[in-house]
């Protein structure tokens, strides 16, 4: 009985999972991965703003990430030794979308975004975006949260959250 298998040599699929694993090390190396949003406080509230994908790269679908809790009150031990004054993250906020609103702008550029909810992630929302220019990119967050007034700008760059880069190192072919 014949087979119909087809053997590869070892050398072949070695080169071929060294290739492999060249690709994957130069897409690491020319990346700059943040995974940090930024966090601010603002009044009882903790916001904490960035790309649901990062690193964010132009021309591919991303979007707003939101999320907002309430503070507990109560420092971490953590954060008294440091001399902070921030409070531990307390309850999600839900119902937001109903009363803040969400521009994004790139230069002179500015765009409205359409805030929702994110599911089964309560306090966390999102608004579709789709870049297409490199570079820092701000998001403005303003309105209400439980009737307090605010007007919050999110810069992206090296200490908050991802800026959008190109893809012509990762590209192919």
């Amino acid at each position: 009985m014949l087979s119909t298998r087809t053997r590869v040599p070892f050398g072949h699929a070695l080169r071929l999972v060294l290739a492999s694993l060249l690709v994957v090390i130069a897409f690491a190396a020319t990346m700059t991965v943040t995974d940090a949003h930024e966090h601010r406080e603002v009044g009882e509230y903790s916001l904490e703003v960035g790309f649901i994908e990062e690193p964010a790269l132009v021309n591919q679908p991303n979007g707003l990430f939101l999320s907002v809790t309430m503070h507990t009150g109560e420092e971490s031990d953590a954060t008294a030794e440091a001399g902070e004054e921030e409070g531990e993250e307390g309850p999600p906020v839900e119902g937001l979308e109903e009363t803040l609103q969400a521009e994004i702008s790139n230069g002179a550029e500015t765009k409205s975004l359409e805030l929702r909810p994110i599911f089964d992630t309560p306090g966390a929302y999102t608004a579709d975006v789709f870049p297409t220019a490199t570079g820092a990119y701000t998001f403005r967050i303003f309105g209400t949260i439980e009737g307090m007034e605010v007007d919050e700008s999110f810069t992206s760059g090296p200490e908050t959250f991802s800026e959008i880069e190109a893809v012509d190192d990762i590209a192919f072919p």
